[in-house]
């Protein structure tokens, strides 16, 4: 990292390879000719900056993409992090993107409209895309277990390893309650504390740089995400405001999601201060977040139990004992909740199904408090 990272770079030094080639070469085009593979860099409105091999372009969708992404059909909705194919088009000011490849995973969040909100649904907002780490960052000063937790859920759900990386170190005197509040939100996920101004702990973060990664840094606004990503970039490619000094607390400085090429290799993707983080559909995410809550659960007399007052429940019978934190369990029943009622909103079946289960679950229990009365 010894230089700030271009725009102009091979393909390759931003994550192409042999298997993204035979996707490219799989496509079903109807005119294949002219075509060349590029990475989706930002996402602005009506266009988009596109990496190809060592330049950068200025690109829109072709109309066939372009009505699916307005009748809000997430695949063609192009992100930060896209590998599409491109029409060059010399004559042209803009040139033309007319697929976009199979993504390995996405971040993807709800964005409401007013008219989606009165028509009870919530159109999908991808991210990012083909991450392959994602960095949790948080501010030393102010580490909150509940926005680390759903950060957590939707990395893993898009197929990332999350890593935490507390930021402002130099702010902290003892930086222990921080990091066993980090600890106890995500088990078992590494956690890194830095100073990325100084540069202090920064080299910690090299193993992830490795190779050809794709790093997306999550985190609220004024945790200090841009001054990281320019202490990875190795110079001041990205925007930062300045700090507070009633709270410590830095400005918001980052309007879209960015792709920037990594001086070694791979790509970060800086994103906008996110105040609440949905976790629709994360379901694997859940489990592997919560999952000493989803190991009692398993042991739970009814499959679909909702640990409430149901008999034989292992998950309030270890939250008497204080095997399981109650504001943790809290916070999972509400993602859980999230992941549920996504589920049924796009599966009625599922909705009938889950309302047959509970009618059982209140006739047994009925049963069983007519019986202590005999």
């Amino acid at each position: 990292m010894t230089s700030p990272a271009t725009d102009a770079v091979p393909l390759t030094a931003v994550g192409w390879d042999e298997r993204l080639q035979a996707r490219f070469a799989s496509l079903d085009l109807t005119d294949p000719h002219g075509l060349q593979p590029g990475r989706i860099a930002r996402v602005d409105r009506g266009a988009m900056t596109v990496l190809i091999d060592r330049a950068s372009i200025r690109a829109e969708l072709s109309p066939p993409l372009r009505r699916l992404a307005a009748g809000g059909e997430p695949e063609a909705i192009p992100a930060a992090g896209d590998w599409v194919a491109v029409r060059t088009r010399p004559d042209h000011a803009l040139h033309e993107i007319v697929a976009i490849l199979p993504r390995d995973g996405a971040f993807v969040r709800r964005a409401p409209t007013a008219h989606d909100r009165a028509e009870g649904s919530e159109p999908a907002q991808v991210l990012a895309a083909n991450v392959t780490i994602a960095f949790l960052v948080a501010a030393a000063t102010d580490v909150r277990a509940g926005r680390l937790e759903r950060a957590g859920v939707v990395a893993w759900e898009a197929g990332a390893q999350p890593v935490v990386v507390l930021t402002k170190a130099d702010l902290v005197a003892d930086p222990s309650p921080a990091i066993a509040t980090a600890e106890a939100a995500v088990p078992g996920v590494p956690i890194h504390l830095v100073d990325s101004v100084t540069g202090e702990g920064i080299a910690a973060l090299a193993p992830y740089l490795v190779g050809t990664p794709t790093i997306v840094l999550l985190g609220a606004s004024g945790v200090g995400k841009s001054t990281l990503a320019n202490a990875l970039l190795g110079g001041d490619v990205l925007a930062t405001g300045a700090v507070r000094e009633a709270d410590g607390r830095g400005r918001h400085t980052t309007t879209a999601r960015h792709l920037v090429p990594l001086p070694g290799g791979g790509a970060l993707i800086d994103t906008p201060g996110i105040r609440a983080i949905a976790t629709w559909g994360a379901s694997e995410g859940i489990d592997r977040v919560f999952e000493e809550i989803e190991a009692f659960a398993a042991e739970c007399r009814f499959s679909d139990c909702a640990h409430a007052s149901e008999p034989g429940c292992a998950v309030r019978a270890a939250l008497e004992s204080g095997e399981i934190d109650p504001a943790r369990f809290e916070r999972f029943q509400r993602v859980e909740r999230e992941r549920v009622y996504e589920a049924q909103k796009q599966d009625p079946a599922l909705a009938a199904e889950r309302r047959g289960k509970w009618k059982q679950i209140n006739k047994a229990m009925r049963k069983r408090g007519d019986e202590k009365h005999v």
